[in-house]
């Protein structure tokens, strides 16, 4: 890498000083943090893929962002060694002791602002609503209580019935109580629960459930779909209708998952879907 920098033109001053030291134990110096940065940039690669998936819940968001906050609060409290990196650990070892107190001080000063940054964006507190929200992951059963817990928060009493919503739970309270998911997809276990009873004997739990996990768990869904978006309503097809566009998006995005094999065997069969295309409405 030193290599590299000193052979290109116009190299960027504070890089060419850095790889430019003729003290040994100063040139080694841009390793120490280039490594440190390639051990976090993993753990936070890690991180931002689910965020930026778009399957992600809210509930998973408050989760993951809570677990780095804590991940690098240990980490300041841990011995330093231990979590900047083995090879930055090791090269660290091989240093002067003044040397060494800097080093520690700059890597342990990038985990404090980083935490400082992390805090100042997102509220990792309980205090955040979220926090209230942690027994619909289905990590230990629901209660009543957290339903009630969710109507408050987000003040869904006007579109759910409180009586109504008691009744239902308790009619189904064996298995909301212990649905323990503690490991899978708790998406997937709402939806088991939610398709073996008829709708018409959940409808206010059906609400507050629907609505938590309609709520995007981050920006990155919406993004995308404003690109896609952007990229069929473009300057050559301007003129194309709000519904139109709308509607391509849709297929889109809720069909993206299948082959066009699948596709074509799923359009075959809708009949609702093959009487639309035949018709001439769409042309209206």
């Amino acid at each position: 890498m030193k290599s590299y920098f000193n052979r290109i033109p116009n190299c960027p001053k504070l890089l060419s000083k850095s790889f430019m030291k003729d003290d040994p134990e100063e040139a080694v110096l841009p390793e120490i943090y280039f490594n440190f940065l390639s051990n976090i940039e993993s753990q936070l690669e890690m991180v931002d893929k689910t965020l930026e998936n778009s399957d992600l819940s809210v509930l998973e968001t408050y989760k993951q962002m809570k677990l780095l906050s804590s991940k690098i609060q240990q980490k300041r409290k841990d011995n330093f060694f231990f979590f900047f990196g083995s090879r930055a650990k090791e090269l660290i070892n091989g240093l002067c002791m003044p040397l060494q107190k800097k080093v520690t001080e700059d890597l342990n000063s990038f985990y404090s602002n980083m935490l400082q940054y992390l805090q100042k964006r997102y509220d990792v507190t309980d205090d955040n609503p979220y926090a209230s929200l942690a027994a619909f992951s289905l990590q230990e059963g629901t209660e009543f209580k957290d339903f009630e817990k969710a109507i408050e928060v987000f003040q869904l009493s006007e579109n759910v019935c409180i009586d109504d919503l008691c009744e239902e739970f308790s009619s189904h309270r064996d298995y909301l109580c212990n649905s323990v998911n503690r490991y899978g997809d708790y998406v997937e276990n709402w939806l088991t629960f939610l398709s073996s009873v008829p709708e018409h004997d959940v409808p206010n739990i059906s609400k507050v459930v629907g609505f938590l996990f309609s709520i995007p768990g981050s920006n990155a869904f919406v993004e995308q779909i404003f690109s896609f978006m952007k990229s069929k309503w473009s300057d050559t097809r301007n003129r194309c209708s709000t519904d139109l566009i709308k509607a391509e998006l849709q297929v889109t995005v809720n069909y993206e998952s299948k082959s066009c094999s699948e596709f074509c065997n799923f359009s075959k069969g809708d009949v609702q879907l093959l009487k639309s295309a035949n018709s001439s409405v769409k042309y209206n």
